[in-house]
């Protein structure tokens, strides 16, 4: 056999089975980034469904938007009476808390800005087209598992503030906010 025949055979046989191990890395780096998106979702929702995690992922929503997602109802809810009381401020934090915000992240100093000066509505705005659009892309069930938690988390808000003896726990223009973020999850 002609020696360099047997050298550009070499060649090949080196070039397809680098082009296999680069497929193989790529493939093994994209499994690992979405392990890994997964888990923060899992963190960051709460939910363990594997499944709805999957749709959730596919759909293009992040951490980060979950985050925003989850969090801009409850400051909403929060101004509805036009102050932050004690309460609707612990009950938000013990919310960002749990979405793994850290104190000493953007996101949370972000938050902190929220809670002392009120956000413009054309935050809750952008909060509804954003809605819209996951309830297009994601499955049903992942979107009605991203409802409960944001609206049960609003709802937590608003009673956080109490209400004289116990009564009237959610006031009327809360009571009013918690409809409009229904309306936009059911729009």
């Amino acid at each position: 056999m002609d020696d360099s025949l047997q050298k550009r055979g070499h060649a090949l046989e080196e070039l397809f089975f680098q082009k296999q191990n680069q497929m193989l890395l790529e493939q093994m780096r994209k499994q690992l980034e979405n392990e890994a998106i997964r888990e923060t979702l899992v963190q960051v929702t709460g939910i363990e469904d594997v499944k709805v995690i999957d749709h959730i992922a596919e759909a293009g929503i992040t951490g980060e938007s979950i985050v925003a997602l989850s969090l801009v109802p409850l400051l909403f809810v929060a101004w509805a009476d036009g102050v932050v009381q004690p309460n609707e401020k612990e009950a938000i934090l013990k919310a960002a808390a749990e979405t793994n915000i850290d104190q000493g992240s953007l996101a949370y100093q972000l938050l902190e800005s929220w809670l002392k000066h009120e956000p413009a509505h054309d935050l809750l705005d952008a909060w509804k087209e954003y809605i819209r659009e996951v309830r297009r892309v994601a499955n049903v069930t992942a979107f009605n598992q991203i409802k409960a938690t944001v609206l049960r988390r609003a709802d937590d808000v608003a009673k956080s503030a109490g209400g004289f003896l116990g009564m009237a726990a959610i006031s009327v223009s809360e009571q009013k906010v918690l409809d409009e973020l229904a309306q936009a999850f059911d729009a």
